[in-house]
């Protein structure tokens, strides 16, 4: 890498590392927010839990490293584009996997961070795609849980991760939403199956999805949503 890149990578990887403490406090803080929407108002609302320093370490060196492969992997706006929606999945995946909660403001936030995304010259999806894909990926979910829902009078799927799939195609597009999907599906099939396996789970138990949706995107956008349709198809 010449000076520049060096430059570029440094003063990203700098800024992943400031907004780290950022998303772990969120992270925290998820708990109270959900108390406070769903829980029964008589009850008490769980103490703000104080700062939890090794958690707030692994959330900035972690910010830090996705940033860095971001401004590696892309270039200039690119790179900060990329870097905020890697951001955003992993502050979500976290959420998700340790309150089993997406809150609206972070996915429909990413969403509509998506959509401005494509309006930009500096971004690879172009608004058609964005728009598409944010409808897509939301119905196919969506219309998924109200399907089994419909048949089983059980909820199937929580109402984020529709609008999490939604936010991914808004990012990646429209094409990339089947493959993301797929691989989010398997990724959890296979750790549901290994976690029922070793009795840490049952099937009546909840299961979080978001953090495989979250995983997904970014191994379908390395890979290329295209060439995963090839390679499945043949």
């Amino acid at each position: 890498m010449d000076v520049w890149t060096e430059a570029m990578v440094g003063w990203v990887t700098l800024c992943g590392g400031l907004l780290g403490p950022v998303l772990a406090r969120w992270v925290q803080l998820a708990p109270i927010w959900m108390h406070r929407r769903w829980a029964d108002p008589s009850q008490d609302t769980p103490p703000i839990p104080n700062w939890s320093w090794p958690w707030t370490a692994f959330m900035t060196l972690s910010t830090a490293a996705l940033w860095s492969a971001c401004a590696m992997i892309w270039s200039g706006s690119a790179a900060l584009l990329w870097s905020i929606f890697g951001s955003g999945l992993w502050l979500l995946a976290c959420i998700d996997a340790r309150s089993g909660w997406l809150p609206d403001v972070f996915t429909l936030g990413l969403l509509g961070l998506g959509l401005l995304a494509s309006i930009t010259p500096f971004h690879s999806t172009d608004g058609y795609a964005a728009v598409w894909g944010a409808l897509w990926g939301y119905g196919l979910l969506g219309t998924t849980a109200w399907g089994f829902r419909t048949l089983t009078g059980r909820d199937g799927l929580g109402g984020g991760d529709p609008k999490l799939l939604g936010a991914i195609g808004a990012w990646m597009g429209w094409s990339a939403v089947a493959p993301v999907l797929l691989v989010a599906s398997l990724m959890g099939a296979l750790v549901g199956s290994l976690m029922q396996a070793s009795g840490r789970w049952s099937p009546h138990a909840p299961f979080a999805f978001g953090p495989f949706l979250a995983v997904a995107a970014p191994l379908v956008g390395l890979w290329g949503g295209n060439r995963f349709g090839v390679f499945l198809l043949g």
